[in-house]
């Protein structure tokens, strides 16, 4: 009696195994549209986030044409601001020439002083408080008579009279006359020479190297446009 129970025990569940087979052949398929569906799902909320980042765009299409445009915006900023410093090279290299040949002084060394002084930069200050292209300080600006030590050309014209004073007081000896403006009129005479101090050594030199190269490239500029 005892097996005869086992056996039907094990026949029932040996059916009811072969019914799960057929559900899960039945189903399989659905899983599959199930995990194509989570997949699309995941897809939208991909779209979806691109559609509330507004860096990005849906359209591969809208997408290059914008960044065509940003290329292009980018592209007119750079050729505007290298127009800009063209035109304030030139407008600066006038002024340099204007005013250096007035006193009679090379216009190249005027450049070369300005190169090594403030690279040119208007607003440049030093440590030491001196001011502008050539970097006058506050007792020769006020001396000179500066009102805007800023602008280009009240800064050289004051910087430009004041290096042509030193050229006169040490015989037109660009030399020691570079050495005053850096190291002040004191220490060359005590020195009788270029101070030895090794910043206003290397200053001069540094002048006499801009000096050659800005003479150089006047002289072989032609009447157009000049690049400071």
């Amino acid at each position: 009696m005892e097996d005869k129970n086992i056996k039907e025990f094990i026949k029932i569940w040996g059916r009811f195994a072969i019914i799960i087979l057929l559900l899960f052949k039945v189903m399989y398929p659905f899983e599959l549209c199930y995990r194509y569906n989570k997949k699309d799902i995941i897809e939208v909320q991909k779209i979806v986030q691109k559609i509330k980042d507004p860096s990005t765009a849906l359209n591969p299409k809208l997408d290059s044409i914008n960044s065509i445009n940003i290329n292009v915006n980018v592209n007119n900023k750079n050729a505007v601001a290298i127009a800009k410093r063209k035109r304030q090279k030139r407008c600066l290299h006038e002024i340099i020439v204007k005013i250096a040949s007035r006193y009679n002084v090379d216009p190249a060394l005027i450049k070369a002083i300005i190169r090594v002084e403030s690279s040119f930069n208007p607003k440049a200050v030093s440590y030491k408080g001196a001011k502008g292209l050539m970097q006058l300080m506050p007792v020769t600006l006020k001396a000179m008579g500066v009102r805007d030590p800023f602008d280009p050309e009240f800064n050289i014209e004051a910087g430009v009279r004041y290096f042509k004073k030193l050229l006169i007081m040490f015989d037109n000896n660009v030399e020691l006359a570079l050495a005053a403006y850096n190291a002040g009129v004191t220490r060359v005479r005590i020195y009788k020479g270029i101070p030895p101090f090794r910043r206003t050594r290397r200053y001069v030199k540094k002048v006499l190297y801009y000096y050659r190269y800005y003479k150089r490239e006047m002289l072989e500029a032609s009447s157009g446009d000049h690049d400071v």
